[in-house]
């Protein structure tokens, strides 16, 4: 003899199992959500260099000024016959390498209308081994948010402005002399 609060209880389980099949193959339902795709990062502007392969970087601009910085033994760098601590060009030079594409620029575009016909700065990294790369940097983006970059004359990317605004400051503050403070008189007390 089943009591009938058991036999309730039975029949509401049943019921409960029966939707739960129900619900598992039905396409869309609450139980079987629809995968999220993950974005895809955009690969990196340069590709194939460490921060270690650089041998040299010179820095060129448009109107002719030219900046060339190389690695000395020690890891230091030198800027002329100027020393200049390792970490200063290595934050850059690890800027520049890490900088991500955010488009790609149809192929068909005026290398002039984006100033890479004559870009305002060129990048040229030199490894020890003897391989080239130049990075030119033309005209901002309509959106002021990226810059129209080329490397090795490849195809034309967008990268990101803030990005290579930092490289370049930090850049040209690695160049500029330290300022040695200000030597002030001392003044002695005199006895009375």
């Amino acid at each position: 003899m089943i009591r009938r609060s058991t036999l309730v209880v039975f029949v509401v389980f049943v019921i409960a199992l029966a939707a739960l099949l129900i619900l598992q193959r039905v396409p869309n339902s609450p139980l079987n959500p629809a995968a999220t795709p993950l974005p895809t990062s955009m690969p990196n502007l340069i590709s194939g260099w460490k921060s270690t392969d650089v041998a040299s970087i010179t820095q060129k601009s448009s109107d002719g000024k030219e900046k060339h910085l190389t690695r000395n033994q020690d890891g230091s760098w030198a800027y002329g016959a100027v020393t200049i601590e390792g970490g200063k060009i290595e934050q850059p030079l690890s800027e520049i390498l890490a900088a991500r594409i955010l488009t790609v620029m149809p192929a068909n575009l005026s290398l002039k209308d984006m100033l890479l016909d004559v870009p305002a700065q060129v990048i040229t990294l030199q490894s020890s081994d003897g391989r080239n790369l130049s990075v030119q940097i033309g005209s901002i983006t309509p959106t002021q948010s990226g810059y129209y970059v080329r490397v090795d004359n490849g195809q034309v990317s967008v990268v990101s402005k803030s990005s290579l605004d930092a490289v370049l400051q930090l850049l040209d503050e690695a160049v500029l002399p330290t300022p040695t403070p200000l030597s002030t008189p001392s003044v002695q007390a005199t006895p009375q």
